[in-house]
C-alpha cells in the first residue's frame, strides 16, 4: 500500500479530463475528453481525490441503454474509468466501482455495463461484472469486451 489517502465522491467532469487523457487516450487532447452528456443532470462523475486535491482515479456513470440487453430500461453505463499509474492495485478503482454501485442501488438498482479494455477484464470480474460474448478491437485503443453487473436496489 502507498499510505496515500483518497476520498471518493462526485467531481466536475472537467476535473477528470487530464487523468482520462493521460491514461485512456494519450493520442487525443485534454479538450477532446469532453463527452456528450457530461453535463446531463443524471450523469455522475466520480473522482478519487488525494490529500493534495488531485484527482487520481475517476469514472463516469450515465443512464444509457445497454447494447446487449436493450430491453433493460434500468441500464447505466460505466465509462471513462482511469486510475493513476502509481495507485493501480491499491483499491482506488475498487472504491470507485463500489461508489458507482451504491449510486445505482440507491436509485432502485439496475444493470451496470461497460466496454472494458481486455487488460482490465480481471479487475472488472473481481468487481462483480460478468463478461458478455461481445469482443471487438478498437483500432485506436485496443481490444475490448462487454461486461455487465446486476445491481439490486438498496
Amino acid at each position: 500500500m502507498t499510505g496515500l489517502q483518497t476520498r471518493v465522491g462526485p467531481v466536475p467532469a472537467e476535473a477528470t479530463f487530464a487523468l482520462r487523457q493521460r491514461i485512456l487516450r494519450p493520442h487525443q487532447s485534454v479538450a477532446a475528453m469532453a463527452l456528450a452528456g457530461d453535463n446531463d443532470p443524471d450523469t455522475l462523475h466520480l473522482g478519487a481525490v488525494d490529500d493534495t486535491g488531485e484527482v487520481v482515479g475517476t469514472l463516469r456513470l450515465e443512464p444509457v441503454a445497454c447494447p446487449w440487453y436493450p430491453a433493460r430500461t434500468d441500464a447505466w453505463q460505466l465509462r471513462a474509468m482511469a486510475t493513476a499509474e502509481h495507485l493501480r492495485g491499491h483499491g482506488v478503482g475498487t472504491d470507485l466501482v463500489a461508489a458507482a454501485v451504491r449510486h445505482i442501488a440507491e436509485r432502485g438498482g439496475g444493470l451496470l455495463w461497460c466496454n472494458a479494455r481486455v487488460p482490465a477484464e480481471a479487475f472488472y470480474t473481481r468487481a462483480g461484472f460478468m463478461a458478455t460474448d461481445q469482443r471487438w478491437d478498437d483500432v485506436l485503443i485496443g481490444p475490448h469486451v462487454g461486461m455487465v453487473q446486476d445491481v439490486p436496489a438498496a
